[in-house]
């Protein structure tokens, strides 16, 4: 998985203290919309459930994690995300 080039900087970042193990125990990414905040968020998870990360830190697609993960059945991996109301709008 690549990314768009304005999330160089800051994959390099987390992909070093992934490396470290130096993750804090919680990440906020935030910004407007279609910057690629989800397909960061989903790079840095792979790369952290992966048994084989690449050089670059991005996880390697190939080992059972990212075979799961492709799949979308790794127990580790839950999405959430806001509930719709009974009007249809996004719970806040």
């Amino acid at each position: 998985m690549k990314l768009q080039s304005w999330l160089y900087e800051p994959w390099r970042v987390l992909a070093a203290r992934l490396q470290r193990n130096e993750l804090p125990h919680a990440i906020l990414v935030c910004g407007d919309a279609g910057l690629g905040k989800r397909a960061l968020a989903n790079a840095l998870a792979c790369a952290a459930l992966c048994e084989s990360r690449q050089v670059d830190g991005y996880a390697c697609g190939q080992c059972k994690s990212c075979l799961l993960l492709l799949a979308g059945s790794h127990p580790d991996h839950i999405l959430s995300g806001f509930e719709t109301r009974d009007d249809g709008k996004l719970r806040s």
